[in-house]
């Protein structure tokens, strides 16, 4: 077993303890945690991209994008603290981006957005899934985004 698939299948475990946790908590009336972090700490800072990955898509979008199931249903589901990334990400996939991106400490914003780039340019995976993945990392490694006032206008 390679250290990348174990790290997966141990990622795959905590996320579904994390599942099977809220499921029992509804059960017993117990209040919902809805701020479940993805399992994965790989997605704590960008990954190194080419220009090649930036111009036709990843070869591999695993290393890019997490699952689906690992995303946060906040941002699957366009509700809470997702809807705001979500159409961040959905502008920048229809319009472009020129508003103001802050990196959170120990992010590079150049790195970040290549890494980014590279996953909205790709055909490889479903556009709610480029969507939702995007605004889920784009809230892990930026600070809340400011639009510029010509985008802000039918913006949200």
């Amino acid at each position: 077993m390679t250290e990348r698939t174990k790290a997966s299948d141990e990622s795959l475990a905590e996320y579904l303890n994390a599942e099977i946790e809220q499921a029992s908590k509804l059960q017993h009336g117990l209040a919902m945690d809805t701020n479940i972090a993805a399992p994965s700490s790989k997605w704590a800072t960008p990954a190194e991209v080419t220009d090649l990955d930036v111009a036709f898509g990843p070869a591999r979008m695993g290393d890019l994008l997490p699952a689906y199931y690992e995303v946060p249903d906040e941002f699957r589901n366009h509700n809470a603290r997702g809807i705001e990334w979500n159409n961040v990400a959905s502008h920048w996939f229809c319009f472009g981006l020129k508003g103001k991106l802050v990196p959170k400490p120990g992010i590079e914003k150049q790195a970040a957005l290549r890494h980014l780039a590279a996953v909205m340019g790709s055909y490889q995976p479903k556009h709610e899934h480029k969507i939702a993945g995007v605004a889920y990392l784009m809230s892990l490694w930026f600070e809340p985004y400011e639009p510029v006032p010509e985008e802000a206008k039918g913006f949200r």
